[in-house]
């Protein structure tokens, strides 16, 4: 049902193809009654021309000439109406704020042909609406800021749309609507059950990468202080980010956000940026090219980040020297390093990252310009999380460059004092770094399980403890292909280590390693040299670093074409004299080696006892006195092998089966 409002004089109404008007003698249109279909209640004309005006009726013009500041200010006065601005261009005077009021509705008839606009001008300008009220709501309108595409690292021209100047309101709506070229928060709400909806955003916040102001395209961001308040309920749904600055979006204290469903490309800070929130939903969004992270959660608890697809995303332009700061695709926990544990509760799932590590998969078309330098999903300093279902492929700098730092394209990584976390069912592939990393941090109830990994520049499993590892499992996930792009003299489907810390109930078991090259004498860079590793870790900067272990379990898994050993235990390991502390290495199987020697076990010097599986009795490798080597089919003595004195390979004798007389 269309309605137009003729203030005064007649009140027109279009349903359903009829058109009924109600004339009034000049003057006398405040003072007649009129009943409205569907009710017997009869309401003044005056009340009914105060519920929906016509910004025409008020003077404004349209043309795209004309000032219509004063005429939009008389017309939205007084709140409670809805206001209805037709097809036509509306200037305002580059230098005003509109107030709005509570009850206001404010709808045009398209995005693109009710358009408000503000020239062009060099000055830092306000928001064209200050919000003073609750339940207000924008709808169908466009709205130029002011500032030219050449300008977008500059404050010129509108600030925003919308903003709020306190805390206290609620129920704003902004609804199918187009804005372009405003240079800050373009629609800053601080109101509970705010909903931006249906919206295109084009060139709107700073193109800095100085991260002072601090904008966001919608947002809630204020000085992060203890007195700082929390808003309620928060949804942006379906809108598209057309090149925003610093962030499509960045909120601070919202108990309740849902951002879902929209797009962003060629952001020139972050996608979706959030701080200190509750209750956290970031689902089906897309985000490509953003040059810092693409979903970023800081400090937040209770959030699930599930069916976004990335690419790019976490990319940066090298300087100079070949330096760029490290960025993921997907960050999660608190990354301002306070010291204390702010993140809690977190779900990562199902979620597509793709990098531009590989140039095949993506064609020429490529913008050279652009580095996918970080991490797929990092996690640091948080507790509670689940990283799950996830596919990631091809992060990390071109294969031909050289390496930007450690963190180099990664797969997934979980660092600082990050607690219970299971990274599970996830697949990885072609990625500069380590698939799985974790560390360097402290480890407690942890799980890497059912991960497939191909292709990993590096290691396809590292975990690095600088504290305390207790209670770390990492089981049955299949790795293929592990490089050692670096050249490193240790490179591992799985590595375990350590640097002045203690790896303690570690199982690694029923994992798969192999390599699919054909080649029987590999290059440097895709021989990796041992299918599982335990040891001090090479990332280590102690002068005298050290591994210490307890209830350590190596069992059941499978290796080939590792270029050294199945398995192996750094020489500066040692195990506790504490009886309930021991190692029990079993189970483990090479097959089909495509190169290598083929060793089942060259444990080599380290203190403690342990246990293995092999046919026969060890004839290389270095043994203490007390390990066991368990036959695998035990059908018939000898059913092992115990070392009675160390050395290389050391003095062994048989295990027989006694059978007791009757």
């Amino acid at each position: 049902m269309n309605k137009e409002y003729l203030h005064g004089r007649a009140f027109v109404k279009k349903s359903k193809g009829k058109i009924q008007i109600f004339e009034t003698p000049y003057g006398l249109g405040d003072f007649v009654p009129v009943v409205a279909e569907g009710t017997t209640k009869p309401r003044m004309l005056k009340d009914r021309f105060a519920d929906v005006v016509n910004v025409k009726d008020f003077g404004a013009v349209g043309d795209g000439k004309t000032d219509d500041t004063e005429a939009i200010k008389h017309a939205l006065a007084g709140g409670r109406k809805t206001v209805f601005f037709p097809s036509g261009v509306y200037l305002v005077d580059v230098a005003e704020t509109l107030p709005i009021d509570m009850y206001t509705k404010i709808v045009g008839e398209s995005p693109e042909s009710s358009v408000i606009r503000t020239t062009e001008t060099d000055k830092s300008l306000p928001h064209l609406f200050l919000v003073r009220g609750s339940k207000v709501s924008i709808e169908n309108l466009g709205f130029e800021g002011g500032r030219s595409p050449a300008a977008c690292g500059e404050a010129r021209g509108r600030e925003g749309v919308v903003k709020y100047a306190e805390y206290g309101y609620s129920g704003l709506k902004v609804v199918g609507c187009r804005v372009e070229d405003f240079f800050g928060a373009t629609i800053h709400t601080l109101a509970s059950d705010t909903t931006v909806e249906r919206c295109d955003f084009a060139r709107c916040s700073l193109y800095t990468h100085d991260l002072s102001p601090m904008y966001g395209v919608v947002s809630s961001w204020t000085t992060p202080s203890a007195s700082s308040k929390a808003i309620e309920n928060v949804l942006v749904r379906d809108c598209t980010f057309d090149r925003p600055g610093l962030f499509a979006t960045l909120f601070l204290r919202v108990n309740g956000l849902c951002i879902t469903g929209n797009r962003v490309h060629h952001a020139s800070g972050i996608g979706f940026g959030n701080q200190w929130c509750k209750d956290v939903t970031i689902g089906f969004n897309g985000v490509a090219y953003s040059y810092l992270n693409g979903i970023d959660l800081q400090c937040c608890e209770r959030q699930v980040v599930a069916c976004n697809t990335l690419f790019a995303s976490g990319w940066q332009r090298q300087n100079s020297k070949g330096e760029a700061d490290l960025c993921q695709s997907i960050f999660v926990g608190d990354d301002y390093q306070t010291g204390t544990e702010q993140c809690r509760s977190a779900v990562i799932t199902n979620n597509t990252i793709t990098g531009i590590w590989e140039e095949s998969l993506f064609g020429a078309d490529l913008p050279q310009q652009y580095y996918s330098v970080g991490t797929g999903i990092v996690v640091n300093n948080a507790s509670e999380v689940t990283i799950s279902g996830n596919v990631v492929r091809g992060m990390g700098l071109p294969y031909t460059s050289d390496r930007i730092s450690s963190e180099d394209g990664m797969g997934i990584r979980v660092q600082g004092e990050s607690n219970d976390f299971t990274i599970s069912a996830n697949i990885i592939s072609s990625v500069k770094g380590h698939g799985v990393f974790v560390g360097p941090c402290r480890v407690q109830n942890c799980r890497i399980v059912d991960n497939s990994i191909t292709s990993s520049g590096e290691d396809g499993i590292h975990v690095y403890v600088t504290t305390l590892c207790n209670g770390l499992n990492i089981s049955d996930n299949c790795i293929r292909d592990p490089l050692n792009i670096y050249r490193r003299a240790i490179s591992a489907g799985v590595f375990a280590g350590a640097s002045k810390s203690y790896l303690s109930e570690l199982r690694i078991t029923g994992n798969t390693v192999y390599a699919t090259a054909s080649e029987d004498t590999p290059t440097a860079e895709k021989k990796f040299s041992h299918g599982v590793y335990v040891g001090v870790d090479y990332l280590s900067t102690e002068a005298k670093p050290f591994c210490g272990l307890g209830a350590v379990i190596v069992r059941d898994n499978f290796a080939n074409g590792y270029d050294t050993a199945l398995v192996d235990f750094d020489s500066r390991c040692y195990s506790s004299s504490s009886s309930r502390h021991y190692r029990s290495v079993e189970g483990n199987r090479q097959g089909g080696a495509t190169y290598g020697d083929g060793i089942v076990a060259d444990i080599r010097s380290r203190k403690g006892v342990m246990e293995f599986v092999a046919p026969s009795q060890p004839t290389s490798g270095s043994y203490l006195a007390g390990d066991v080597v368990w036959h695998p089919y035990p059908s018939q003595n000898p059913i092992g092998w115990i070392c009675t004195a160390s050395g290389t390979p050391g003095t062994w004798r048989e295990l027989q089966y006694v059978i007791p007389s009757n």
